[in-house]
């Protein structure tokens, strides 16, 4: 009996000393860790807008029998601007910076005669006065489109409002000529920079380039205003300024992934609440490139 415990305790410590000199099961190896993504680049927008505008412009209007019937080319090197028709018929302008109304500055273009086709002279001749027009304009981009709208500051037509760019028939919208330029090789903001970065909550102005079932909105500060315009006319106005961020060119977009179908730029006021919007207000357009402020 003894000699059967002795041999019982033997080969425990036997066991013992033979787990002891076994290899450790090695702990599972932790799930890869993505990558970190790399920070948003927003577009860079070059400081001189004659450098921004240089290339071609195609018009855009609400009709099939009035879309991109105008191109615009922007030269940046002449600062001249050539106004093409479908039908071969153009104008080429000399461009200057204007500032639209104190305090804003450089946010409009004078477009000045330099030279047309044959079908502008014989109709409308030579007069730079005739020709000459005071164009405001607001720029922004969404991927691979940049957006551009021009708008007459005066309270008249020249040739360029009234025949080069078809009058009234073709204002996209607010009283403006809405133009695209297209296939930029521009990335940002992709799907997921647009809802990493755009505005979640509040209430902000913001230009609405496009609306349908979603709206591509670019926030905007604006300046508000009493202006006299006429003697004893005073208004209330609101004045779009861009918004002084990195992203103040970039247009989001908002209630889905699909891209508006309805191009037609205006001011509005938006109210968002974790993403989506709850409540969105268009903003009279007055004229002389203000808005209504009642």
């Amino acid at each position: 009996m003894k000699k059967l415990f002795l041999l019982l305790i033997v080969l425990l410590v036997l066991v013992g000393c033979g787990n002891k000199n076994e290899e450790p099961t090695p702990s599972p190896e932790p799930d890869p860790q993505p990558e970190p993504t790399a920070a948003a680049e927003p577009r860079v927008i070059p400081d001189d807008i004659f450098e921004w505008l240089d290339g071609n412009w195609q018009l855009s209007t609400r009709s099939e029998d009035t879309n991109m019937t105008v191109t615009l080319t922007f030269d940046a090197a002449l600062k001249t601007v050539k106004i093409l028709r479908n039908d071969g018929e153009y104008i080429v302008c000399d461009m200057e910076l204007i500032d639209s109304y104190e305090p804003l500055k450089n946010d409009g273009l004078l477009f000045k005669f330099k030279e047309a086709s044959d079908f502008f002279i014989t109709t409308y001749g030579t007069s730079e006065y005739m020709y000459q027009s005071y164009m405001q304009f607001f720029t922004g981009y969404f991927e691979d489109q940049d957006f551009l709208i021009l708008r007459e500051m005066g309270n008249g037509m020249s040739v360029i409002d009234m025949d080069a760019l078809g009058s009234y028939e073709k204002m996209a919208g607010d009283y403006g000529w809405m133009f695209i330029r297209t296939d930029t090789g521009n990335k940002f903001p992709t799907l997921t920079d647009n809802e990493a970065l755009k505005i979640k909550d509040g209430k902000f102005y913001a230009y609405c380039w496009a609306r349908g079932d979603t709206y591509l909105l670019q926030k905007v500060e604006v300046l508000e205003q009493e202006e006299e315009w006429y003697e004893d006319f005073v208004v209330k106005a609101i004045r779009v300024i861009p918004d002084e961020t990195e992203y103040k060119y970039t247009a989001f977009l908002y209630g889905g992934e699909a891209f508006p179908y309805d191009m037609r730029p205006g001011l509005v006021k938006v109210s968002v609440s974790n993403g989506a919007i709850y409540d969105l207000r268009e903003i009279a357009y007055l004229g002389y490139g203000a808005y209504d402020g009642e």
